[in-house]
């Protein structure tokens, strides 16, 4: 693994605000009453005290700490140095370069067409471009649902093009999340009251666990306005964050959605943290299940830039129905290292975190940047983001290794409830932290076809949700004597199977995995 130094130590620097104005809007109360808001912030609103001289007081360097952490449990906030080039260079044995004379172009196949994880880098040419592939579950739903009804980043720049996203299971829909954030013990000046604070913004997944989503968003001020504002910068992380991937609706934004999962890591950049500018307005947040497998991630690619491709962004905003995803495709005018720049990409408050998707053959699918910043003007002339550049790539692709190196299946379990005549009922449990789409035959089988899961012509599929249990019925059949069930998830059927079922509850249980 790469290099890392973890200093379990809290800081506290006072930053100073030249004319701090984050426009946040109150919109409505959720059933729990707690104040609903989308998150906001302006391009003119961050500070631009240096990092050195806020550093002063303190023995911390940037070349000691680079990344924050903020563990949303217990609320501990950690510092580490993610030596990214140390990470690149023992990661090196992965990075399959393409010829001289590669371009962007080159970047092989539309994302949604990779249907086996891959976690390696790949570089384009001899350029500083480097991307790593998606993956698109074979079996992500196609369902379509109809739309009800919704950080103020007001874009709008002339005509508003944007477009309801009504298909929001499929494909990279199905990697966006609808993303709320609460912050507990808000004291409310005018009403003298302690209250819970809701935000709401975008994100979208980029691992098995692993969602990004802008800086701003879960590190910010939210006593700065209206009844909140104490006249004091006082950042601060959420208490909880949750996420609802591929939601059309309000009604679907509860704990028991199918693709709910809730935040348990943030990590943030620490020059953010000290410095708050849009040059490093991101965050990686770590789940606490592993949707991805279900929903499917996003590919990234690194310090990509093409004024003529067209790029696409989708996300939640705060001026349309709540928990309805819209999307809008331009392109970038303006690049620096960190920060890309739009001037027809429309976006609104609530879009913050939404994905830069690029949209052209070849390159289709992969994330480029992250939505985070407007112009702050009456009339807005330009939009943008966050650049993908190394050490962000890098860090996200860090947990992607991780996970590779170390999973671990999650294998559903039987177990004999009974038997009635012919017929055996049998008790299966999804024991994965995600939904799942669970096969099992209705009669039973022999027992090499069980354990690989050939020659079945009873397969019955019924959707589980994380842990969950149902009862099933299974009839025996002639010489047969095996039982099984299996998932599909990251290109692997995960099979559980077994045989010398008895009366009194027992039954010898074995698992595998093939390729789906």
């Amino acid at each position: 693994m790469f290099s890392k130094i973890l200093l379990s130590c809290l800081l506290s620097i006072p930053l100073i605000f030249c004319g701090l104005s984050v426009p946040i809007q109150e919109t409505s109360l959720d059933s729990n009453n707690a104040v609903i808001k989308s998150s906001a912030i302006s391009d003119d609103d961050l500070i631009s005290e240096t990092s050195a001289d806020l550093l002063a007081s303190d023995d911390k360097t940037l070349t000691d700490v680079n990344i924050v952490n903020y563990d949303l449990s217990s609320g501990a906030t950690t510092f580490e140095y993610f030596d990214m080039y140390s990470y690149e260079a023992k990661n090196s044995n992965s990075i399959n370069e393409l010829s001289s004379n590669s371009s962007v172009n080159d970047v092989g196949g539309a994302l949604d067409e990779v249907n086996v994880p891959d976690f390696e880098i790949h570089q384009v040419g001899d350029t500083d471009m480097y991307y790593v592939n998606g993956y698109t579950p074979l079996t992500a739903s196609s369902e379509e649902i109809k739309d009800e009804e919704a950080d103020d980043i007001d874009a709008i720049i002339g005509t508003d093009e944007r477009t309801q996203v009504t298909n929001t299971k499929t494909g990279s829909y199905l990697k966006t999340a609808y993303m709320t954030y609460t912050y507990d013990n808000v004291y409310n000046e005018a009403e003298n009251t302690y209250e819970s604070v809701s935000n709401f913004s975008t994100a979208f997944m980029v691992g098995p666990n692993i969602v990004a989503t802008a800086g701003h968003c879960l590190y910010q001020d939210v006593t700065d306005s209206g009844d909140y504002d104490d006249e004091i910068y006082n950042p601060r992380f959420p208490d909880k964050v949750e996420f609802y991937f591929g939601v059309n609706s309000l009604s679907e934004v509860n704990s028991s959605y199918e693709y709910y999962a809730e935040g348990e890591v943030v990590h943030i950049e620490y020059s953010y943290y000290i410095s708050p500018s849009f040059d490093h307005d991101w965050a990686v947040v770590e789940l606490d299940r592993d949707l991805g497998n279900t929903t499917g991630w996003f590919g990234r690619i690194a310090n990509w830039y093409d004024t003529s491709a067209p790029v696409d962004t989708y996300g939640y905003p705060v001026d349309k129905p709540r928990a309805t995803m819209w999307e809008i495709t331009g392109n970038f005018y303006n690049k620096t290292d960190f920060r890309y720049y739009t001037n027809n990409i429309d976006t609104i408050g609530g879009q913050s975190g939404s994905p830069y998707v690029i949209a052209y053959s070849g390159v289709d699918g992969y994330v480029c940047g992250i939505h985070a910043f407007a112009e702050s003007a009456d009339i807005p002339t330009y939009n943008g983001g966050t650049v993908l550049y190394n050490l962000i790539f890098h860090y996200i692709r860090s947990f992607t290794t991780s996970y590779s190196q170390a999973r671990q299946y999650e294998y559903p379990t039987l177990e004999v409830v009974s038997k009635t005549g012919s017929t055996w009922l049998i008790r299966v449990e999804n024991t994965s932290s995600a939904g799942i789409n669970l096969e099992y035959n209705s009669k039973m089988c022999f027992f090499n076809d069980a354990k690989n899961w050939t020659g079945l012509n009873d397969v019955v599929s019924k959707y589980f949700a994380p842990y969950e249990f149902k009862y099933v019925s299974i009839s025996e059949n002639v010489f047969a004597t095996s039982i099984t069930c299996s998932y599909v998830r990251g290109g692997e059927r995960i099979i559980t199977y077994a045989n010398n079922l008895d009366t009194d509850g027992t039954l010898t249980s074995y698992n595998n995995v093939i390729p789906a």
